[in-house]
């Protein structure tokens, strides 16, 4: 995973939106809206700013863990390791193809024209497509910033200017280079319904 990509969720109103933000250079700060907990994580293992994570023990307390607690601990927190945003698409990718066409307003109504009454100055749309229960958005922007911009007024905006009520998630398709657009692809699912995601990583164990 690349420090130019955060990975974060969040959801609004009531309807979860997974979210891969490309960023350049270094982490910046994100302000997220308030959120449910996920099991996304930094690259370092550590909660990202839109998990609930466990608050510290109190100062008052002592807590004292045996080593096959800890040990159990450890194993726990490997077993539940996130896949990666590469594997997320891909997953998402092959559940999509999978899937018999459809119009795009059995998944999103009024899809193509959402989604041009928010594109940014310079962005386009390259495709719409919709299977059974996904569609698939491919767009093109002149930098990181305009594909922000597309994301925020596409998919975080309050209804009704919000393009869908579902799922979404969205996703730079390579590294950006200066002076060349950004690619990118968001797949969004039907309103109350849930992206299918790939299942955690388990390790091997060794004994």
């Amino acid at each position: 995973m690349k420090p130019w990509i955060l990975v974060f969720a969040l959801a609004a109103l009531g309807v979860a939106l997974y979210l891969f933000v490309a960023l350049t250079g270094t982490a910046a700060t994100t302000t997220v809206p308030a959120v449910a907990a996920t099991n996304l994580t930094t690259k370092a293992g550590r909660p990202t700013p839109s998990m609930t994570a466990r608050p510290e023990p109190s100062r008052f307390e002592d807590p004292v863990e045996s080593e096959p607690q800890a040990n159990a601990a450890k194993e726990s927190a490997r077993a539940a390791a996130p896949p990666t945003e590469q594997e997320v698409r891909d997953h998402l990718q092959a559940a999509f193809v999978a899937e018999p066409s459809v119009a795009p307003g059995q998944v999103a109504p009024d899809l193509d024209q959402r989604l041009h009454a928010v594109l940014p100055t310079g962005s386009t749309i390259r495709s719409v497509e919709c299977r059974g229960s996904l569609c698939r958005v491919e767009t093109t922007h002149p930098s990181l910033d305009g594909f922000r911009d597309f994301v925020q007024r596409a998919y975080l905006t309050p209804e009704p200017a919000r393009v869908s009520n579902g799922p979404v998630l969205a996703s730079v398709l390579a590294e950006p280079v200066a002076g060349q657009p950004v690619i990118a692809v968001a797949y969004l699912g039907k309103e109350g319904s849930t992206l299918p995601m790939p299942a955690p990583h388990v390790p091997d164990v060794i004994h």
